[in-house]
């Protein structure tokens, strides 16, 4: 008992009474809930209304049970899980190419203008 006392990763599985497998099952189910939710421009409050339904639908299932992703927890997820990871990718993805276009439209006095910007980024010479 003394090293589960010691262990604070041990408390949480006791705490919960889950296994270690089960919660990086629940960890995983959360997270692609979250990223289904923000991927399809969904409310928090839609999310925390589905993990709801899924739980009622599910009642034998003890990782449905488990699940606990309501609003703050969802955007504690997007912000510092998925946020992060997403915006390295994106980053990425624009140093591989050689050219973007930025449009951004301007209203100044009921005159509408588009103005754009050109970035072009040639590789390094070796």
């Amino acid at each position: 008992m003394k090293s589960v006392e010691a262990n604070p990763l041990n408390r949480i599985y006791v705490a919960y009474n889950v296994t270690a497998t089960e919660l990086n099952k629940l960890r995983a189910v959360e997270g692609a809930m979250v990223l289904y939710t923000v991927k399809h421009s969904h409310s928090y409050i839609s999310h925390a209304c589905i993990i709801n339904i899924i739980k009622k639908c599910f009642p034998d299932s003890s990782t449905a049970k488990n699940i606990t992703c309501d609003k703050t927890k969802a955007r504690e997820i997007t912000c510092n899980v998925l946020a992060p990871s997403l915006t390295s990718y994106i980053v990425n993805e624009i140093r591989n190419v050689s050219f973007f276009q930025f449009v951004m439209m301007l209203r100044i006095k009921k005159m509408s203008k588009w103005f754009q910007l050109w970035y072009n980024s040639f590789p390094k010479l070796v």
